[in-house]
């Protein structure tokens, strides 16, 4: 027997107090007001519908699309979920790098929508996305190069496969399911996987989630941690192959340059010197020169990326400088890397050097790269001042 439209989820939110308080506040409306919109609610205009519709989950709107025939199947229509979606990306701020396909249906419209309601917090990608893009490391559903924003579509919900599968993971890993594969670095080609042994891999490693004393355990006798991850945990993190990092964003952010990046200098840093004592100091630092920071180990070694360009919107390309620090002689290599297309004949990356000069300055620059070609370098001598000294 059909449900009544009056005691499917949205009708009856609507005409329940604290529910209509709630939406009437969004809207501008009183109580009263709201409540007298119960019979006339298939007159009234999209964009009001959407708005109303912004105050409730998911899975009330669904349940009012499945148990109010003549009605739900008016109003939940294919234009009502595209201006929801619509809605839903641009309050996440995702919009940018992520669209979908309008044409799709509006059974592939609700799964979708499904998909990014429960996905968890999609914002931490926005960087990510943006700096693979500097990286020449999105790509369509063919595997070619693309722009962004990705548009997704039936295809890309193959990999979500069940809703229980989906729900079944950590945060991160629900959200690569979704566009991992159209991120076409070498290292995480194809996005994720399972092997013949019940892993899962990432590209062409094993990738592991999980608190940091349970991937010690994981690295020395190979278990598996897959769901006890937890984004607000700063013990939390992630192993791919033999590299742990901090989160999962900061493990594909760092796969992402080993292609396509071009070493514009590099310098190895020897223990004692005024420089390795510097480049400790920066080591140490948080934001240094208010960058993003891309933290990880393999092994005993440590490796930070400071990230210069690249990871916002409009960036031609991305460049970082790379810090490597080997455990068994204490020694370090610093190297400046870019996506800019060098300059011929010289070889040389102009973009690249003078926003590095602008970010990190002059001094650091020829301190830390004394390799590096500087504009000015031959009027200036750097003395070593009590600003660097040696600890």
């Amino acid at each position: 027997m059909q449900t009544p439209p009056w005691q499917s989820g949205v009708w009856c939110a609507l005409c329940s107090r604290s529910d209509s308080l709630r939406v009437a506040m969004r809207l501008g409306l009183s109580a009263d007001q709201l409540r007298a919109l119960r019979g006339h609610i298939r007159y009234l205009p999209l964009d009001l519908l959407v708005r109303i519709a912004s105050s409730f989950s998911f899975a009330c709107l669904t349940a009012f699309r499945l148990t109010s025939k003549w009605l739900g199947y008016k109003t939940i229509s294919s234009a009502f979920l595209c201006r929801y979606i619509d809605m839903f990306l641009h309050k996440r701020r995702i919009a940018d790098i992520i669209t979908f396909d309008r044409s799709g249906g509006v059974a592939f419209l609700m799964q979708l929508m499904c998909v990014l309601e429960l996905g968890g917090t999609w914002e931490r990608w926005v960087p990510v996305f943006h700096f693979a893009k500097s990286c020449s490391a999105v790509c369509d559903l063919y595997g070619e190069q693309t722009a962004l924003p990705i548009q997704l579509s039936v295809l890309d919900l193959v990999h979500v496969r069940t809703k229980a599968f989906f729900l079944g993971r950590p945060e991160p890993i629900r959200q690569l399911f979704l566009f991992g594969h159209r991120l076409c670095s070498d290292w995480i080609a194809h996005g994720l996987w399972f092997d013949h042994c019940g892993r899962l891999m990432l590209g062409i490693h094993p990738l592991t989630i999980g608190v940091r004393e349970c991937v010690r355990v994981s690295l020395r006798f190979g278990h598996r941690i897959q769901n006890v991850y937890n984004h607000r945990d700063s013990t939390s993190v992630c192993q791919h192959g033999p590299r742990v990092a901090g989160c999962l964003q900061d493990i594909v952010m760092d796969r992402f340059d080993k292609p396509v990046s071009e070493r514009v200098s590099e310098h190895l840093v020897w223990p004692g010197t005024v420089a390795h004592a510097r480049m400790e100091a920066i080591a140490a630092e948080a934001t240094p020169w208010s960058c993003r920071v891309v933290e990880s180990t393999r092994f005993e070694d440590r490796c930070r990326m400071i990230v210069l360009c690249g990871d916002k919107p409009g960036d031609p390309f991305a460049a970082f400088i790379y810090i490597s620090r080997w455990s068994y002689d204490n020694t370090a290599s610093v190297e400046l890397k870019s996506t800019e297309e060098p300059a011929l004949p010289e070889w040389k990356f102009p973009a690249t050097v003078a926003l590095a000069l602008r970010i990190v300055g002059w001094r650091d620059l020829k301190l830390l790269l004394p390799n590096l070609e500087l504009p000015g370098q031959d009027a200036a001598v750097i003395t070593m001042t009590d600003s660097y000294s040696v600890t």
